[in-house]
């Protein structure tokens, strides 16, 4: 596994965010990670606001219990609900990780980044 990190990009064309996480996560990059998304929510006008999150966690390590609660506990109390969210994951643990600590009307997971963003877009053409 590589330094703990995580990346968070807007596609303000199709309304998603996506977050990356990366390495063998602590509590301290779980702190950081919450400092930032909440300077990136506090900073995006809410016409930008996302309704899609597209979640790769391939090469991340959220097993640590204390982590997992960190972000739990954040997504409660600080970061309203998505519309859809995609899952990118190597392994069905890390998965079923993540949607603890994500909340959406629909979630999916995917193995590869392609499949998950065309179910994203889907929901735009659904929707109109």
């Amino acid at each position: 596994m590589t330094d703990p990190s995580f990346s968070i990009v807007h596609d303000h064309a199709q309304r998603t965010v996506i977050i990356t996480f990366d390495g063998q996560w602590t509590i301290a990059t779980a702190e950081a990670y919450i400092a930032a998304v909440t300077a990136d929510i506090r900073a995006t006008p809410a016409r930008l606001m996302p309704r899609h999150l597209l979640l790769d966690i391939r090469t991340c390590g959220l097993h640590v219990r204390g982590v997992t609660e960190a972000l739990v506990e954040f997504r409660r109390n600080q970061i309203g609900e998505m519309e859809r969210i995609a899952i990118v994951s190597a392994s069905a643990l890390d998965a079923m990780q993540a949607r603890r600590i994500t909340a959406a009307r629909e979630t999916a997971v995917f193995d590869a980044l392609e499949p998950a963003r065309a179910w994203l877009a889907e929901a735009d053409v659904q929707t109109g």
